[in-house]
């Protein structure tokens, strides 16, 4: 009777059923943890920190507690949710790199040249200890600081990034820049390495920072022939990626072993908020991991956005919701930047306000992933891991996290869900509270939510220290004022340039076209601030001074709009007095037309929109509390429907200023705050291009562009006061 039943199997039954016995179940012992992570035959990656380590081994605990014991691992609670942030490091724009093809550009003009472009570069192959070219791309703009560290070389060489930005050094091991000392070596290109001669730390105002993704080696030469690391917060989520698909292939047969049908696939997913982050970012770093770990190189097929494995196992990246789970069998998922999505209550309000909104929130996002692994896998088998760092208060990255917090502490070693996430005091052990002080004096709001991982309220005022906003925009008497207070402004004839600072205009127009907020400012000087620090000892940092030049506004007649020729004509009157226009920013609103027509003249143009974060705010509030913003404020006389106003606009508007769910300043309902957003984007841009030109030696902005000249008619006095009449009467 039996043989009769075993006759009728067939031979895939057979092999199934031989899989499921313990001498059986690998196809190749696998290798420890660290084996795979450091040594030649795997992945060979510098050492870890204890967090990234932590981090990864609870990643990637796949195996049944019975192989575990076989293969003599330590074994570990059963997690199956994980989450946890992680930062970034980078470079300051004017950082230089040098090409294979003999170019030495600079980050910006990586940017500008290459950014849809692939290119080479010199990288080290640290298996062989020789310098090997390097296959990159994606050169970008990956966030705004405000804390640099600056490092000296023994050749003279010198060069400002990120804190945590990883450098190679001479014995082949990467290092956080903010960890170097004095005397360290730095991996070099043809030599034996560089020395480390000065090195300390930067203050300064969202300053935007730069990376690029370097295939394979992860690694790229500086022109001053200093390898360092490309970075990336979506690198431990890569390695855990590919040591998940690596203990996968281990086993003989992997669908078998978790109980699925032998025809049916393994998945992995990193789904990220927008297509650069999945493409760009994770799956490059994830691609560039598996290629250059030869045990998997007969393994598996690399394509434009998956490698499929052998045993039908396949790691995806993705960020189009709709496709990402549709006939996926996922065991791990990644949510990369869980919190840049939508939550269900930020989506009602933008429906609310008739705004375009994502169909998907961030709630519906991680129940859909965490349903479908644990219906296929069971809860502490398969994988959720939610990566982000905390956008404002209670946002979704927090939800979760004290939602696991809360697990833990009631089911102890029955809960399946790891949580990482802290102050940076907490998770760096190089750092203390007392190293932030300068940073929550000046901005204590900012200060909490980036470094204390307690991001400011739903709502709220904005500048609380109305005394520190009083002092950087004092009234002044109106003879001093350097416009007239029409409807057009008009510069006086005693406003001409003092300075040869490069400066920066910001134009924001409002909601309705009728009135447009239009300020000028530079970076004056720079002031020398002494730091102390256990580990880099005592340093001096160099912080802009920011004076506003020309702050004022365009009213647009009763039931009428603001006419972009007149704001260009006040440009192209601010060129011909001397100043030096180093670039215009606008918020979306802008014409071609107008674009076009500034850019003719020479200047930069660009869109910086005050409103999609609070970057720019947070630049004014920084140098407003640390008394380093020289602006101004008067009484303005309006005419309005109701009648004669006076007002001063920009203490007024700035008041008034309040916190929207930790991501953006607004005004009240019946407030505006044209010309405070018009302030705080020229304040912006100023920092831009003034103190990122800066050596640690600069006292006064320099720079050697020439002024550009103008038409005829922007000087034109008669001209001008004829196009203000015309325009404003009747």
């Amino acid at each position: 009777m039996i043989d009769s039943i075993i006759s009728q199997k067939t031979e895939q039954w057979i092999t199934e059923l031989d899989s499921r016995s313990s001498n059986k179940v690998f196809s190749e012992i696998p290798a420890t943890l660290d084996d795979f992570l450091y040594s030649g035959a795997y992945l060979n990656l510098p050492k870890l920190s204890d967090k990234q380590y932590e981090f990864v081994e609870n990643g990637t605990f796949i195996y049944n507690d019975k192989e575990i014991k076989e293969l003599n691992w330590k074994p570990l609670r059963r997690v199956g949710e994980l989450v946890a942030f992680w930062g970034k490091g980078c470079f300051t724009g004017d950082t230089k790199i040098s090409l294979m093809n003999g170019q030495e550009l600079s980050f910006k003009e990586l940017v500008a040249e290459y950014k849809d472009k692939e290119f080479e570069v010199l990288s080290y192959d640290i298996k062989t200890g020789k310098e090997v070219r390097g296959k990159a791309s994606n050169p970008r703009i990956t966030k705004h600081v405000n804390e640099l560290t600056y490092i000296k070389l023994y050749n003279g060489n010198e060069f400002k990034c990120t804190l945590n930005h990883l450098l190679l050094l001479s014995d082949n091991t990467y290092k956080q820049a903010c960890n170097c000392v004095i005397g360290d070596k730095i991996q070099r290109a043809y030599d034996k390495g560089l020395e480390i001669v000065q090195i300390g730390t930067l203050k300064c105002n969202a300053v935007p920072v730069y990376d690029i993704t370097v295939e394979k080696y992860n690694n790229f030469a500086l022109s001053s022939g200093v390898f360092v690391h490309n970075s990336g917060k979506d690198y431990c989520s890569a390695i855990i990626q590919s040591r998940i698909a690596y203990l996968l292939l281990c086993l003989n047969c992997p669908q078998v072993y978790y109980n699925q049908s032998h025809i049916t696939g393994i998945d992995m997913l990193n789904m990220a908020y927008n297509s650069e982050q999945a493409q760009d970012v994770f799956f490059k770093t994830l691609s560039s991991l598996v290629d250059s770990c030869h045990w998997f190189s007969d393994k598996c097929h690399v394509g434009p956005d998956y490698i499929e494995f052998n045993k039908k196992v396949t790691a995806y990246s993705g960020n189009s919701f709709e496709e990402a789970f549709e006939g996926k069998n996922l065991f791990v998922c990644v949510l990369d930047e869980i919190s840049a999505f939508k939550t269900k209550q930020e989506l009602e309000q933008m429906n609310l306000r008739r705004l375009r909104a994502p169909r998907y929130s961030a709630e519906s996002v991680y129940d859909m992933a965490k349903s479908s692994i644990e219906s296929r896998f069971g809860n502490g088998i398969g994988k959720l891991i939610s990566l982000s760092f905390p956008r404002f208060k209670n946002d979704y990255i927090q939800q979760l996290y004290a939602a696991g917090k809360k697990e833990i502490e009631e089911r102890g070693d029955k809960s399946t869900v790891f949580v990482s996430f802290g102050t940076t005091w907490d998770i760096n052990p190089n750092k203390k509270r007392a190293d932030f002080d300068d940073e929550f004096r000046k901005n204590p709001e900012r200060a909490e939510s980036r470094y204390g991982c307690n991001p400011s309220s739903v709502e709220g005022g904005y500048f609380r220290n109305k005394t520190a906003i009083a002092l950087s925009f004092p009234i002044i008497p109106k003879e001093l004022v350097p416009s007239t207070d029409d409807r057009f402004p008009i510069l006086k004839d005693w406003f001409v340039a003092k300075h040869n600072a490069l400066c920066s205009i910001h134009i924001d127009l409002g909601l309705k076209h009728d009135k447009a907020g239009f300020c000028m400012s530079h970076v004056d000087s720079l002031v020398d601030k002494i730091v102390k620090d256990e580990v880099r000892g005592t340093t001096v940092t160099k912080l802009p001074i920011v004076v506003v030049d020309l702050l004022t506004s365009f009213i647009a007649p009763i039931n009428g709009e603001i006419d972009f020729s007149l704001i260009r004509m006040l440009i192209g009157e601010l060129i011909n007095r001397g100043f030096r226009i180093g670039i215009v920013s606008l918020d979306s609103w802008q014409s071609t037309d107008f674009i076009q027509m500034i850019s003719k003249l020479g200047i930069e143009t660009k869109t910086r929109s005050v409103d999609r974060n609070t970057n720019a705010y947070d630049c004014l509030k920084e140098l407003a509390y640390d008394g380093r913003l020289k602006g101004y404020s008067y009484i303005r006389v309006i005419e309005t429907p109701a009648g004669v106003i006076k007002v001063n606009e920009i203490i007024d508007e700035i008041y008034n200023l309040v916190l929207i769910g930790g991501r953006k300043v607004e005004h009240p309902a019946l407030g505006s705050k044209d010309v405070s957003d018009s302030c705080a984007g020229s304040i912006q841009g100023a920092i831009e291009i003034g103190f990122s030109s800066f050596s640690v030696d600069d006292v006064h902005v320099s720079a050697d562009r020439e002024s550009v000249s103008s038409k005829d008619d922007f000087s034109d006095r008669e001209f001008l006061n004829k196009v203000s009449d015309d325009y404003f009467t009747g």
